[in-house]
């Protein structure tokens, strides 16, 4: 009877140290993973898919290779943009460019400045107007819709640039100028007269009068600057009475009567 018991006693201890055993070493795995960092299969992310547009934009719009630009004096100004996107490989196919003197007619149909419509080309670089002629002194807004190799459009922000005179010769588009100077004062200053000149005296002969000879008939006199006075060399003077001009040469008839 013991022995019975005490045989079912061993049949109990044996089953349950499997059990546990059992247990153990199914746990274990899961340890060791644990331990060595090994990770669970990873459920593989889905690729995403660019948007339609929402990466591409349009910007850097510039006239005559200038931002903005003000009196402008070209008749055909060139036209500049840059294409950005996040999305490699996206390249502009055709473009269309609206020029208008009102921003809010920058629509097809409702510019009234020039309606380049869609042109197939990839240029964005020195693009040239080609409209109606620009009047001089006025400003136009422009902007340009570009599409890529789906077909999908993006329209850049407007920008903006104004004509000079648009004239070489000096007289065209001028009308109404004035030359720039002072304003006129509110009451008018009493103009000075200017100081007139006077001619100088006249110079006076170095050799006094000349007397004829003291003969009883008429003869002719020559009278001459080395003949009628000895004519030395005088010193520098201011007055004109010290010198004698040879200008004073001149031939003399005394009459005697």
């Amino acid at each position: 009877m013991e022995d019975g018991a005490h045989g079912e006693h061993e049949e109990r201890g044996t089953v349950r140290r499997r059990t546990v055993l059992a247990t153990t070493l199914g746990a274990l795995p899961a340890i060791t993973a644990y331990r060595t960092g090994a990770a669970q299969p990873a459920v593989a992310a889905p690729v995403a898919t660019p948007a339609d547009s929402g990466g591409t934009s349009v910007t850097g719009l510039t006239t005559e290779h200038r931002t903005n630009p003000l009196g402008i004096d070209a008749p055909r100004p060139l036209f500049g943009w840059r294409t950005h996107s996040t999305t490699r490989g996206r390249r502009q196919t055709a473009y269309r460019i609206l020029v208008a003197t009102d921003p809010r007619r920058l629509a097809p149909g409702r510019a009234d400045g020039w309606d380049g419509g869609r042109v197939a080309s990839s240029d964005s670089v020195a693009v040239p107007y080609a409209g109606p002629a620009l009047r001089a002194a006025t400003r136009y807004h422009w902007t340009v819709t570009v599409w890529d190799e789906h077909g999908r459009a993006r329209t850049a922000p407007a920008a903006r640039f104004e004509t000079g005179l648009l004239g070489t010769d000096g007289v065209a588009n001028w009308d109404g100028a004035r030359w720039i100077g002072m304003a006129a004062a509110s009451s008018p200053t009493p103009r000075v007269p200017s100081p007139t000149r006077t001619a100088p005296p006249a110079p006076r002969s170095c050799c006094g009068p000349a007397r004829p000879p003291s003969s009883t008939s008429a003869r002719t006199w020559s009278a001459s600057p080395a003949a009628a006075c000895a004519v030395r060399p005088a010193p520098r003077s201011s007055s004109p009475s010290a010198r004698c001009s040879t200008t004073q040469a001149r031939a003399l008839t005394f009459p005697l009567g």
